[in-house]
Protein backbone atom coordinates (compact mmCIF):
# COMPACT_ATOMS: atom_id res chain seq x y z
CA UNK A 1 0.00 0.00 0.00
CA UNK A 2 3.22 2.34 0.93
CA UNK A 3 3.85 1.97 -2.97
CA UNK A 4 -0.07 3.17 -3.77
CA UNK A 5 0.39 6.06 -1.48
CA UNK A 6 3.46 7.03 -3.11
CA UNK A 7 2.01 7.04 -6.66
CA UNK A 8 -1.14 8.89 -5.53
CA UNK A 9 1.64 12.16 -3.79
CA UNK A 10 3.58 11.87 -7.43
CA UNK A 11 0.38 12.53 -9.49
CA UNK A 12 -0.68 15.68 -6.49
CA UNK A 13 3.27 17.00 -6.26
CA UNK A 14 2.91 16.53 -10.95
CA UNK A 15 -0.42 18.61 -10.91
CA UNK A 16 0.46 21.03 -8.22
CA UNK A 17 4.04 21.82 -10.15
CA UNK A 18 1.74 22.16 -13.83
CA UNK A 19 -0.81 24.42 -12.43
CA UNK A 20 1.96 26.77 -11.23
CA UNK A 21 3.86 26.70 -14.75
CA UNK A 22 0.15 27.17 -16.11
CA UNK A 23 -0.52 30.09 -14.25
CA UNK A 24 2.30 32.20 -15.36
CA UNK A 25 3.16 33.02 -11.35
CA UNK A 26 6.72 31.79 -11.90
CA UNK A 27 9.96 33.86 -12.47
CA UNK A 28 12.93 32.71 -14.33
CA UNK A 29 14.41 31.54 -17.71
CA UNK A 30 13.49 28.12 -18.70
CA UNK A 31 11.53 26.17 -21.25
CA UNK A 32 7.91 26.28 -19.26
CA UNK A 33 6.84 24.42 -22.66
CA UNK A 34 9.42 21.60 -22.20
CA UNK A 35 8.41 21.04 -18.90
CA UNK A 36 4.87 20.82 -19.03
CA UNK A 37 5.36 18.26 -21.59
CA UNK A 38 7.58 15.95 -19.51
CA UNK A 39 5.13 16.47 -16.94
CA UNK A 40 2.61 15.06 -18.70
CA UNK A 41 4.97 11.94 -20.01
CA UNK A 42 5.73 11.57 -16.14
CA UNK A 43 1.93 11.60 -14.97
CA UNK A 44 1.71 9.16 -17.54
CA UNK A 45 4.19 6.78 -16.15
CA UNK A 46 2.98 7.40 -12.84
CA UNK A 47 -0.66 6.63 -13.87
CA UNK A 48 0.14 3.45 -15.49
CA UNK A 49 2.75 2.67 -12.40
CA UNK A 50 -0.54 3.28 -10.18
CA UNK A 51 -2.64 1.09 -12.11
CA UNK A 52 -0.15 -2.00 -11.84
CA UNK A 53 -0.38 -1.58 -8.23
CA UNK A 54 -3.81 -1.14 -7.87
CA UNK A 55 -4.11 -4.26 -9.75
CA UNK A 56 -1.66 -6.41 -7.81
CA UNK A 57 -4.02 -5.56 -4.65
CA UNK A 58 -6.88 -6.45 -6.53
CA UNK A 59 -5.06 -9.53 -7.63
CA UNK A 60 -4.46 -10.67 -3.70
CA UNK A 61 -7.88 -10.05 -2.66
CA UNK A 62 -8.53 -13.09 -5.26
CA UNK A 63 -6.68 -15.30 -3.47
Amino acid sequence: MEGIHASVAALGALEKEDAFLASGAHVGAGDVLQRRYEIRLERLEAASRLEAQLAAVKGMGRR
